[in-house]
């Protein structure tokens, strides 16, 4: 059986291998770390060309996968990550979440990513009766690379939304950016969750039947910016 990903590749309707990204997530008869083991499952990420109203065929098979001419370069400081996709880079701070607080393409032609894009950093808000609430004004809990690929790169982070002094929260969020190799696109998937703790309502059972309970949390919009 298959049991490294360096065998497999994907091949268009033409036959010609085009560049992919493996992950392997499960094995026969095995722990998922054990190599020695035959793979079950594998996610493949690559680059699919297909025409408007129209399909296209791929097919996995046995062989080595080509490199992606601008694969994936991501640089990590104390202070922020860089992710360069070969058509643009972008900036993303670990101290304080602005979705990007710059990113940079080429604009004139000299095959360097030097010109910025935004005016300013993004920001993600919510409001509450009349109180806005920001991913940036706390320092998130987490900011870390969830997928390091050279076509495709996920970064994580978590925090919450807090006011404007950081004494009060609203809800925690969890972000996923997603970069994808010789593309300046990005994926944004933000998910807002209620961390309250749940309440008991004293008979032993959670109160938590309707809007309303105990630690519910409401709010009245939510909204991402970037200036550029």
């Amino acid at each position: 059986g298959v049991t490294s990903p360096d065998q497999l590749q994907m091949t268009d309707s033409l036959g010609q291998a085009v560049p992919a990204q493996f992950t392997v997530l499960a094995r026969w008869g095995g722990a998922l770390e054990d190599a020695s083991k035959p793979i079950k499952w594998i996610l493949a990420d690559f680059q699919a060309n297909v025409a408007a109203d129209s399909s296209a065929v791929y097919h996995l098979k046995n062989g080595t996968s080509p490199a992606h001419p601008t694969p994936i370069v991501v640089s990590e400081s104390a202070g922020e990550y860089e992710i360069n996709t070969g058509r643009a880079r972008f900036i993303v701070s670990k101290t304080s979440f602005h979705l990007f607080d710059q990113i940079y393409v080429d604009r004139d032609g000299n095959s360097t990513l030097n010109e910025s894009v935004l005016n300013g950093t993004g920001r993600i808000t919510a409001a509450y009766n009349g109180i806005s609430y920001y991913a940036d004004t706390f320092l998130p809990e987490e900011t870390a690379l969830e997928i390091n690929g050279p076509l495709h790169t996920v970064l994580r982070v978590r925090g919450w939304l807090k006011d404007a002094s950081g004494a009060n929260t609203l809800l925690a969020y969890t972000a996923r950016l997603h970069f994808y190799a010789g593309k300046q696109t990005v994926r944004l998937e933000f998910t807002v969750w209620n961390d309250n703790l749940i309440v008991n309502d004293g008979s032993g059972q959670p109160d938590i039947k309707e809007f309303g309970s105990p630690n519910t949390v409401l709010f009245d919009d939510l909204s991402i910016s970037l200036q550029m």
